[in-house]
């Protein structure tokens, strides 16, 4: 009932055929929305993962691939509309990759994916102090353990990724106050391949045993982190039963995210000339 994928979609570079066939199979709402997009990696990002979600909606629930429609809440999250079947799902994208996490279960989930580099002209030390109200002290002092400063960068987009997660699993959005949220990481470093569930979320002081986290690399330079909330009655999140085989992320190629596809309507020509015209960018 799990469901974890990624694509590279910055190691993408669409044949005229396959933008086409991938630019029908979205709604027109959001076929729009990712052409309002001025770069190349912006728009590839935003069309992956609407695709990412009806094949995941899709297979999950049986439903018809052309017969799904989302619509999105007014702060923007989109939801599977039309249906009475419980299918909970999140999406992210930065660096190279596009994630979605979906769960079958009636729960709260949120995905994040983050690449872990130096960004910008100032230092490390500069970049932080800047940050620094959007961390826990307790955070900062994990953040800020001897060694290099991409081991420190590594720490701190883990618990980037971590906060994005819960406050996109509970719908908040990042505005609120982050400091408030602490993660308090067991495992001092995550492994590809290998998923952490024993990330313990605080939040003003008060540990939360309801959430669970999972965390993983994808490849050397993107960490990801799930959050998952059960809407059940029950105050722990159950570690026992928890299956890592369906919880680690499948990375799909195109063929693999266009199985069972069903184009919606035939589209101009200039959809693909729009798309060719576009500024080339680094997704952020």
């Amino acid at each position: 009932s799990n469901v974890r994928w990624a694509f590279n979609f910055g190691n993408w570079k669409p044949l005229k055929e396959h933008w086409k066939l991938a630019v029908q199979c979205i709604q027109k709402e959001e076929r729009e929305r990712c052409y309002q997009f001025c770069f190349v990696e912006d728009c590839k990002a935003s069309l992956i993962g609407r695709l990412l979600m009806r094949k995941a909606a899709s297979e999950s629930c049986a439903l018809p691939y052309d017969k799904l429609h989302f619509l999105r809440t007014s702060s923007g999250k989109p939801f599977l509309g039309d249906t009475n079947i419980n299918f909970s799902f999140n999406i992210s994208h930065n660096g190279d990759f596009c994630v979605l996490a979906a769960s079958k279960q009636s729960m709260n989930i949120g995905v994040d994916v983050m690449k872990i580099e130096h960004r910008g002209r100032r230092t490390v030390e500069e970049f932080f102090t800047t940050m620094k109200k959007q961390f826990s002290s307790y955070e900062w002092d994990f953040i800020s353990q001897p060694g290099f400063e991409i081991e420190q960068l590594g720490r701190f987009y883990r618990l980037w990724c971590l906060k994005e997660s819960y406050v996109k699993a509970v719908g908040t959005g990042i505005s609120c106050d982050l400091q408030k949220i602490s993660f308090h990481c067991q495992t001092p470093v995550l492994q590809q391949n290998i998923i952490t569930i024993d990330t313990k979320l605080y939040l003003e002081g008060i540990i939360q045993p309801k959430w669970r986290f999972e965390e993983t690399f994808l490849d050397n330079n993107h960490c990801v982190a799930v959050a998952l909330e059960p809407n059940n009655t029950g105050s722990e999140s159950s570690d026992k039963n928890f299956d890592r085989s369906s919880s680690c992320f499948t990375i799909l190629s195109f063929e693999d995210l266009m199985i069972n596809c069903k184009p919606f309507e035939n589209i101009e020509q200039s959809f693909w000339e729009a798309f060719q015209s576009k500024n080339q960018k680094s997704c952020s």
